[in-house]
């Protein structure tokens, strides 16, 4: 039992489209780390599908997925702010972190610059503004795990499998109104 996190991050792409930015910065943990891997694949296909173009995308890889991450990557790779329209982060930990960033560089969030992240924590209520997210259903994930080993451990070798959780839009306040 594991989270959908490539229609999650297809989700986050299609949010960003549909409030019509047109450059994007993606704030990633490690890309060799499958959740990271499967969110990014999932953004790229919505991209894709909707012939956004691709060379208006950079990708920042931090070593971590931390909020100090976060910060650090606004402080190295984003010298302009407003440069980039939007920004999309792998969790919320990292949309945290480029939050406070931009709010010190008196960036308004979301009129100069929209963030995304991913992960739906309950911090992500409580940020000023707002922070716009993909959410996961982790009591739903426990659920099934539970059920499913219940099934297993009574016998019921039917209920092996794979099963994917699907993440919702948790709307903030991060991306501008539509246009």
């Amino acid at each position: 039992v594991n989270n959908d996190n490539v229609r999650g991050g297809y989700l986050a792409a299609n949010e960003i489209i549909k409030h019509n930015y047109s450059t994007v910065t993606v704030i990633t943990g490690p890309r060799n780390v499958s959740t990271f891997a499967d969110r990014l694949e999932g953004f790229f296909k919505c991209l894709s599908e909707n012939s956004f173009p691709i060379e208006r995308v950079k990708i920042v890889e931090c070593n971590s997925f931390e909020e100090r991450d976060g910060r650090m990557a606004i402080e190295r790779h984003l010298r302009t702010p407003g440069n980039r329209e939007v920004i999309f982060c792998t969790t919320d930990w990292l949309a945290k972190g480029v939050m406070e960033a931009l709010q010190d560089r008196k960036v308004s969030i979301p009129s100069e610059i929209g963030v995304v992240g991913f992960g739906g924590l309950d911090f992500c209520k409580m940020t000023s503004p707002r922070i716009t997210t993909v959410a996961l259903n982790p009591y739903l994930l426990g659920r099934i795990a539970v059920t499913m080993l219940q099934e297993l451990m009574d016998g019921n070798f039917e209920s092996k499998g794979v099963v994917f959780v699907e993440p919702f839009l948790m709307q903030g306040e991060t991306l501008r109104r539509e246009k």
